[in-house]
């Protein structure tokens, strides 16, 4: 962190922090000189940054490392103490690259350029779960943004994670769409993480353990253009597969992230088909992007790699490409599905027999995917077989019907 991070107001130095490459560069040199980091703070400091000093000319790009840099940077400590208390004092923690807990999908994407330091606010082992990313732009119209309000809230129901940017727009719908189904949010700050972590609006779900915040960045850093595309690169690297909402062509940080998502092939990137006709999503899809199906069961659909994007396989029970907000789920087919509905909701009488359960209880004692107990809870609801309770979300059988159909 003396090396790396930024302590704002608090911080009497000049030497500005090394970046992720630097630092990846200086690491490795410490390592292959059976150095630790933690003996920059020994008594062997001198030598080490002599030895560094006199080591052989360094290649184009590495020069600015220089040993007064590093011993300017080390000189911080009082700035660090200040900045950590009160960072500490919000609910703030941070992550190294050499902590257990730092995600390796950043470690395996980012490799060199994975940040030394990862800053974060509330549950920190969602950080290395995965999910799937959700972005798009900040001014997007009410047909996006109502996408992203119904894929956040299947991809709750079928419990995976919303990974996004915390920015207006399409990552703050899909994310608060997925955190009032309680599901998981992973939401990466690309500016400002202490004054998000004290957030309203995202309060009562860091306090109940299923959004995590995290940021590449100083936590009282402010918004830079730079910042917020920089952050790009992490919403993709956290995840396991990508939804572009909408983009604007050529331009803006939604567009970038894409591009330098496909060019990386860190995830599978999926393009949802806009109507408005202003996306640059059909450019994305020329550079690799694939067409969300309009209909998607399952979306686990979407983590398959070598999967077609052809939606002519696909179970159709559910609209992600329309921006549709009233999540109906068709009805069984035949005698056969409505025989299992009807066993569903007898089974589901004796889980409940005593209180109320989750959707996630529901699909681990009867052993059903999320999306069957969430189509099936939904259409118990409409037929008043089940009643839901709040604070927090619990379903049980209605009295009217416990005894029969």
């Amino acid at each position: 962190m003396l090396l790396t991070v930024s302590f704002g107001r608090d911080d009497p130095g000049e030497a500005k922090p090394l970046s992720a490459g630097e630092w990846a560069d200086f690491a490795c040199w410490l390592e292959n000189e059976e150095y630790a980091p933690e003996h920059l703070l020994a008594k062997d400091q001198r030598n080490i940054l002599d030895h560094w000093a006199s080591r052989p000319a360094p290649a184009p790009g590495k020069s600015t490392i220089t040993a007064a840099r590093v011993e300017s940077l080390l000189a911080r400590g009082m700035a660090l103490g200040v900045s950590l208390e009160r960072w500490e004092r919000a609910g703030l923690w941070a992550l190294t690259r050499s902590d257990s807990s730092y995600p390796e999908r950043l470690k395996k994407r980012l490799r060199h350029r994975a940040p030394a330091v990862l800053f974060g606010c509330g549950n920190g082992s969602l950080v290395g779960t995965g999910g799937i990313a959700v972005v798009g732009s900040r001014n997007a119209g009410d047909d996006d943004l109502g996408f992203a309000d119904s894929f956040g809230r299947r991809a709750a129901e079928q419990g995976y994670s919303v990974v996004s940017g915390a920015a207006r727009g399409v990552d703050e719908h899909a994310m608060l769409a997925s955190l009032r189904r309680e599901g998981t949010v992973i939401g990466v700050v690309g500016d400002g993480l202490l004054r998000s972590a004290t957030s309203q609006k995202y309060r009562e779900h860091l306090a109940r353990g299923n959004l995590v915040l995290v940021s590449p960045f100083q936590p009282e850093a402010r918004f830079r253009a730079w910042r917020a595309m920089e952050r790009n690169k992490y919403i993709y690297c956290l995840a396991d597969a990508a939804v572009v909402a909408c983009s604007k062509p050529s331009q803006g940080g939604t567009w970038n992230g894409a591009i330098e998502a496909l060019r990386a092939e860190w995830v599978p990137v999926w393009l949802r088909s806009n109507r408005t006709g202003n996306s640059g999503n059909a450019e994305l899809a020329n550079r690799g992007g694939r067409w969300l199906p309009d209909r998607v069961g399952g979306l686990d659909v979407l983590f398959g790699a070598d999967r077609e994007s052809d939606p002519s396989g696909v179970e159709e029970s559910d609209t992600l490409g329309d921006g549709d907000t009233s999540e109906t789920v068709s009805g069984p087919a035949d005698g056969e599905t409505l025989t299992l509905y009807q066993e569903f909701l007898e089974r589901v009488a004796g889980l409940t027999a005593n209180g109320g359960v989750s959707q996630q209880e529901i699909a681990d004692q009867l052993e059903l995917t999320n999306s069957q107990v969430g189509a099936w809870v939904r259409r118990g609801l409409e037929e008043g077989q089940l009643i839901k309770q709040v604070r927090p979300v619990r379903y049980r059988r209605s009295s009217l019907f416990a005894n029969g159909p």
